[in-house]
């Protein structure tokens, strides 16, 4: 009997320590799997909308809940919890902070768990920024004329009474004048200034499409696109309807912006002295061109802007002596 008490009990406490065993392990694989999500903000800036608006674009690598903040001059002024997905939010829409009265260097920050922090880069907004997003209000204004003087009648002297002679003379009193009151008759007249219309709001839900063909581009060439100096989105060249290399940029905005585009090109062969450069086409005639610095083009866009047709730039082999006699240059 004591035996199989003793087995019971052994069988008892090998079964206890598998099962921790076994929550060791479970705990051990949950720390191992758990990854840290990477939060980034690679664009950020203004718009109007209601009210001027600052908004941002916030990345991360999973699903991830937080706090996102603006900043003014160093402060928090305001703050939500927001729930990120794995990619990227869209540039211009959620997440924003609206109503910005006030100006001074702002920028955006994310923070999560585990002391996930991110940043945005900082942005100066001025004073003439926040007037061009208020709302256009006419005022009405109404003149107060000046009171009309009351004109009082001056009493002329009252005459000496002259005796009538008769055979019983008596003196009879003239009674004396009786002061009058003038009272105007015209009513106040209510003096209402010209108006002058104002200026027509900037246009709303405006959105700019931007085009770019690259001749002579491999197929592994892409384009870059800056909006006022903050990179945006990178989008790889695909063919056209007629065949060519090219690319179009879509992005909503309410001012004019600053608009860089810059054109990513693969390691090219120089083994037999080629000279490969690209050049932007202003025209139509042979030497209607520019050579691009650094594969960059800039320009300014204002809202609504639809580029047709589109900015042509061409991949061109310099030391082709033959293309350098048509197209006015020197090898």
């Amino acid at each position: 009997m004591n035996g199989k008490k003793i087995v019971s009990a052994a069988l008892l406490l090998g079964i206890i320590a598998l099962a921790v065993l076994v929550g060791v392990s479970l705990r051990d694989s949950s720390v191992v799997s758990a990854e840290t999500p990477v939060v980034t903000i690679p664009a950020e800036g203004w718009d109007c909308y209601e009210d001027l608006t600052m908004w941002a674009r916030v990345c991360s690598t999973e699903k991830v809940t937080g706090t996102l903040s603006l900043i003014r001059d160093g402060q928090v002024v305001s703050s939500r919890s927001i729930t990120l997905s794995e990619g990227c939010t869209k540039p211009g829409k959620d997440p924003h902070f609206t109503r910005i009265a006030q100006p001074g260097v702002y920028s955006i920050r994310f923070e999560g768990p585990n002391g996930i922090v991110a940043n945005s880069s900082t942005i100066n907004i001025q004073e003439e920024n926040i007037r061009h997003c208020m709302p256009t209000r006419t005022p009405t204004r109404t003149a107060t004329p000046s009171p009309t003087p009351t004109t009082t009648a001056t009493p002329s002297a009252t005459p000496t009474n002259t005796p009538t002679t008769s055979a019983t003379p008596s003196a009879t009193p003239t009674p004396p004048m009786t002061l009058i009151t003038a009272t105007p008759t015209n009513p106040p007249v209510t003096l209402t200034p010209p108006v002058t219309p104002p200026p027509p709001p900037p246009p709303r839900n405006s959105r700019s499409f931007l085009g770019v063909l690259c001749q002579g581009c491999p197929g592994s060439a892409s384009a870059t696109l800056f909006v006022g100096g903050t990179e945006v989105e990178t989008r790889e060249f695909r063919p056209n309807h007629e065949g060519w290399p090219g690319v179009v940029f879509s992005f909503r905005h309410h001012v004019p912006w600053s608009v860089r585009i810059r054109v990513n090109l693969p390691p090219l062969p120089r083994s037999s002295g080629e000279d490969w450069a690209l050049l932007l086409w202003e025209g139509v005639e042979p030497c209607s061109y520019r050579w691009l610095s650094n594969n960059e083009f800039e320009f300014t866009v204002a809202p609504g802007h639809n580029r047709q047709p589109p900015w042509d730039v061409q991949l061109v082999d310099r030391s082709n002596t033959l293309w350098a006699q048509t197209h006015c240059y020197t090898p």
